[in-house]
């Protein structure tokens, strides 16, 4: 005589057992006696994007030539005539793509978030010395101003370590009076030698996006020549930390995003708009092909999720 099983014996075989389903899952309503696998929620994978905006500093005048001021400067004469390209980097003016292409490329480390710790404020003590303490906020830590340390790896022409050097030679030339900003930034009280980066974490997927945060203030804050100290150190790799200043970090505003898509969707980018897939299907392998610039979709969720929908990030080419 056969034995039927019933889904529904298979539902109780797998439960016993703390195997999930996501339509099993009610975090919000229920405990769990024994415990729980959850493989449909399990992040098994990140990948980490970092961008930064591009400052304006000014070096170049539009139609290309050095600034009055630095005209004679064989530094920046040097570096107009061979890292036009790099200039460009610190010069959002020149160009209309908003990131700092040079950085998210040659970063190889993640950027490390301070956490947010709140005060204590002290209650009235009686006179045994029983006290009670009551929670403050976290702005004072939010506010403090941050140091990051970042790795990355240079290429053989330098031009990453030119991108810190030009940077460090123009703030100086700043500080002595040679050289300040245009006339708009002072007018509208502008910093126009400072940054802003985005840090987006994505899911197995390299689409999902489950974590972001921003930081505002942003500069660099050394220039890496001592790693020329020694190269026979170096055998195939130029690697070296940066060290960041961040004035401030917000996390999980959906603002943040919108930011950063408004940045990939300025009218003014001349890309020809179309979104690059993750995958060529008609090769069957992952589309390897650089992209122009980063986008956020929103999707409602297709699955019994908790969220209701997830924030997406896209490239366009």
């Amino acid at each position: 005589m056969a034995y039927h099983i019933s889904s529904n014996d298979i539902k109780n075989i797998r439960l016993a057992n703390g195997i999930y389903q996501r339509a099993d899952l009610e975090w919000y309503d229920k405990f769990f006696r024994f415990g729980c696998l959850n493989p449909s929620d399990h992040l098994s994978g990140t990948r980490e994007y970092i961008f930064w905006t591009r400052p304006d500093l000014n070096i170049l005048k539009p139609n290309g030539e050095l600034n009055t001021a630095i005209e004679n400067d064989s530094f920046f004469k040097d570096c107009r005539k061979r890292y036009r390209k790099v200039i460009e980097q610190l010069q959002g003016s020149l160009t209309n793509k908003p990131f700092v292409n040079l950085l998210s490329g040659m970063v190889k480390s993640s950027l490390e978030i301070p956490g947010y710790s709140c005060n204590d404020i002290d209650g009235p003590a009686t006179s045994y010395g029983d006290q009670i303490r009551y929670r403050g906020s976290t702005l004072t830590s939010e506010s403090d101003g941050y140091e990051v340390s970042l790795e990355f790896q240079d290429t053989k022409y330098l031009e990453l370590y030119t991108f810190l050097k030009i940077y460090d030679t123009y703030e100086n030339y700043k500080q002595m009076g040679v050289i300040g900003p245009d006339e708009k930034y002072t007018l509208n009280k502008q910093l126009h030698d400072q940054m802003c980066l985005y840090k987006v974490i994505v899911s197995e997927d390299f689409e999902t996006i489950i974590f972001w945060a921003k930081g505002w203030g942003v500069y660099p804050k050394n220039v890496p020549v001592d790693v020329f100290s020694n190269m026979d150190t170096m055998t195939d790799t130029l690697r070296y930390s940066i060290n960041f200043h961040v004035e401030w970090f917000d996390d999980m505003d959906p603002a943040i995003l919108s930011e950063l898509h408004c940045l990939g969707n300025d009218p003014s980018y001349t890309g020809d708009g179309n979104t690059i897939p993750l995958y060529d299907v008609d090769n069957k392998m992952v589309n390897g092909v650089m992209c122009d610039i980063p986008y956020i979709i929103y999707e409602d969720s297709k699955l019994n999720t908790p969220t209701g929908g997830n924030y997406k990030l896209k490239w366009r080419g």
